[in-house]
């Protein structure tokens, strides 16, 4: 079974990409399109079924956004293979789910079933049966966004915008709501009963209409100017009541801290007071953390100012890497969460937002006393003279000192790099455990099983000693690296552009590799990991409900050395593109299809997450195939395959300098060490047609 490519796909929730998400302001807007409510026929026990057009791919103005917002469908997202459907945006109030949120063109089209029986749903359904208008309220976390100022214009959903616009590029989807009212009054949405026309729950697809590819981007300076975004809100209130009279004092020493801010703002001269005290409201309702605020408040009295020119006073080394990560598109809100910066730095840095190569080569060569000739063949050779003064690399892991171009661009390179890296749609994240080594050596390490189960203590009170069992495993960390050149044509084009795109290339290559790594230590040929001898291999085993079952059941019978169970439970199913659907359709559908062609209860949903990796599938790989699929337990409980990283540094690193001397340039190399092995064989199964 193919799948469909119109179909929206779950991000991978990384712990970086969780924190991201937190640190986010959710985004919310209303459904522009009616929302059909589809009845069971008279005698039928389906519960009703619902769908929409959740979005037309237009500008929008919603509160809390300075310019018109557009959501680019192209990089749009679900936080879960299983989107609830909620009244009012509440959690605790659930009417059903969605199965299938998908891009037709440039719309994005919801579908899914009221499959909760308590009184918010029945209220729905009743009410919708009487006339009510309700309308859909979507509910998403931006997570990269373009702002387009006046005079540009840019592309996304197969549409042309003209700035001011804001376009919210990247984007995770997490829940849409049933509302009175929604986000934008000028839409509204009609819940319409019809005749039953669609397909219950079943594992079945619809013939795919490719969608319209995503338009690049024409002329858009990526100037981040967005107000500031909150976390989002916690989570319920504490149980115990020590818990919740600690929540209440840090609560109120936030607020303490923040209006000791607002107050020492005030006494700004020339300060907006009707903007700070709003500014205020803002940060004690929607939890702003004492960064964000600070940042707001910064904002709030930013003058207008040019780039940097001759004759200003140099910056340092720390707001010149801000300032080029500004230029590069990455947010001021991001920055000052940034322990390497904070919001003193990004605003100092505001004011060279706009800084390209040349601007930033010549502050930093001016900075070190050096004479910097005008345009981009002389700011070229006065790099290279001033080549041996800085020819040794030097890695941004510490802090800043002096103002040093190779220590810039490798501040700038890791944080590029670390975003390119953490984006990109690996799962050894899931499948892995994640190990910390002091060094390159061989290391062998043992579980240790204890013998026998617990013995009842005697009178005297004597406890029995277990006879250990060793097994071990051996790991060993390899360093693997890249080297790419900023070339003498980008530093003279002051092409700041090509700079970007070779840091994220690295941090890209470094994720894939790592990857791919991954993969190759458990695909084989032959069979050497499992075998029928370990009960982790199982044969004329194509996908399906039944075939899952008997694969879970194999690895829940899985023994110790001592014969006792591991209660190794299947976790992550692992699959080839090919089996994709099937696998999302076998977690999230509550039916299957039966060998009778009658409907039957799924009783592997929700069990086993799917994991899709294109390394299986892929012909240079050993052991590929389209039709492979493997059962992994929680790598937490019982880990299969374990990834070993250097001393805590869980992404690659990137180093500047000169080019060498046949080569005209700038020379950036980046390395990363990391080791695989395969721990225990009982935590996963191998299936094969």
């Amino acid at each position: 079974m193919q799948p469909d490519p119109r179909v929206l796909t779950c991000e991978s929730l990384t712990p970086a990409l969780q924190a991201e998400l937190q640190a986010s302001r959710p985004l919310s807007f209303t459904c522009d399109g009616a929302v059909n409510l589809i009845e069971a026929a008279a005698g039928e026990k389906t519960p009703p079924r619902f769908s929409m057009v959740a979005y037309r791919g237009g500008a929008m103005s919603l509160d809390g956004w300075a310019n018109p917002v557009v959501v680019d469908l192209a990089g749009v997202r679900l936080a879960a293979a299983q989107i609830p459907a909620r009244m009012q945006h509440d959690k605790r109030r659930m009417v059903g789910h969605f199965e299938r949120v998908e891009v037709r063109g440039s719309e994005l089209h919801a579908s899914g079933v009221v499959s909760f029986e308590n009184a918010d749903a029945k209220s729905l359904v009743s009410s919708s049966r009487n006339g009510f208008q309700w309308q859909a309220s979507i509910g998403a976390n931006p997570l990269h966004t373009e702002h387009v100022p006046r005079g540009l214009s840019a592309q996304a959903n197969g549409k042309t915008f003209e700035g001011p616009v804001d376009i919210v590029r990247r984007a995770v989807l997490s829940e849409i709501s049933f509302v009175d009212i929604g986000a934008d009054n000028s839409t509204s949405a009609t819940i319409a009963a019809q005749a039953r026309g669609t397909q219950g729950p079943n594992m079945t697809t619809e013939t795919p209409t490719p969608p319209a590819p995503p338009a690049p981007v024409t002329a858009a300076a990526p100037t981040p100017a967005a107000p500031p975004a909150a976390p989002a809100p916690r989570a319920g209130p504490p149980e115990t009541p020590d818990a919740v009279i600690e929540a209440a004092r840090q609560e109120q020493a936030r607020r303490d801290r923040i209006t000791t801010m607002v107050k020492a703002a005030i006494a700004t001269p020339g300060a907006d007071l009707t903007q700070l005290q709003q500014l205020a409201k803002s940060a004690f309702n929607e939890g702003w953390s004492e960064q964000t605020t600070e940042l707001a408040i910064l904002r709030a009295g930013r003058p207008a100012a040019p780039a940097i020119h001759k004759g200003q006073a140099p910056a340092s080394d720390a707001v010149l890497a801000a300032a080029t990560l500004l230029s590069c598109g990455v947010s001021d809100k991001k920055l000052a969460e940034d322990l390497d910066f904070g919001p003193r730095v990004v605003e100092a840095a505001w004011q060279h937002r706009r800084m390209g190569l040349h601007q930033l080569i010549a502050a930093a060569l001016q900075a070190n006393g050096m004479h910097v000739e005008h345009g981009g063949q002389g700011l070229f050779a006065s790099l290279m003279r001033a080549a041996p003064a800085m020819r040794s690399i030097q890695a941004s892991g510490g802090g800043f000192s002096t103002v040093n171009l190779a220590g810039i661009l490798g501040t700038v390179g890791n944080k590029l790099l670390l975003d390119s890296f953490t984006n990109v749609a690996v799962t050894f994240q899931e499948i892995c455990q994640l190990s910390d080594f002091n060094n390159f050596l061989t290391y062998t390490q043992y579980r240790m099983t204890a013998g026998g189960g617990y013995e009842v203590v005697g009178n005297k009170g004597e406890i029995k000693h277990a006879d250990l069992g060793e097994e071990s495993y051996t790991n060993r960390l390899d360093t693997r690296g890249k080297m790419v050149t900023l070339s003498r044509q980008d530093i003279i084009n002051d092409d700041l552009g090509a700079l970007q795109q070779l840091f994220r290339l690295l941090g890209r290559d470094a994720a894939l590799s790592l990857e791919e790594t991954v993969y190759d230590a458990f695909m084989e040929g032959s069979d050497v990991i499992f075998t029928s001898a370990r009960a982790n291999r199982l044969t004329s085993a194509a996908l399906s409900m039944a075939t899952l079952q008997s694969a879970d059941a194999a690895l829940m019978a899985q023994t110790n050395e001592n014969g006792k169970p591991i209660y190794a439970m299947g976790s992550r199913l692992v699959v080839p593109p090919a089996l994709k659907a099937l696998a999302d359709a076998i977690f999230i559908s509550e039916n299957v299809v039966g060998s009778t062609s009658a409907p039957e209860a799924n009783t592997m949903r929700g069990r086993a997450r799917p994991v899709t990796s294109p390394f299986l599938s892929l012909a240079a790989m050993t052991g590929s195939s389209a039709s492979n699929w493997y059962l992994f337990a929680d790598p937490a409980l019982v880990p299969f395959l374990q990834v070993g990283f250097l001393q805590g540094k869980r992404q690659p690193t990137v180093e500047t300098a000169d080019a060498q001397f046949d080569t005209l340039g700038v020379s950036m190399r980046s390395y990363f060490d990391w080791g695989v092995a395969v721990v225990d064989y009982r935590g996963a199964n191998k299936s094969s047609t």
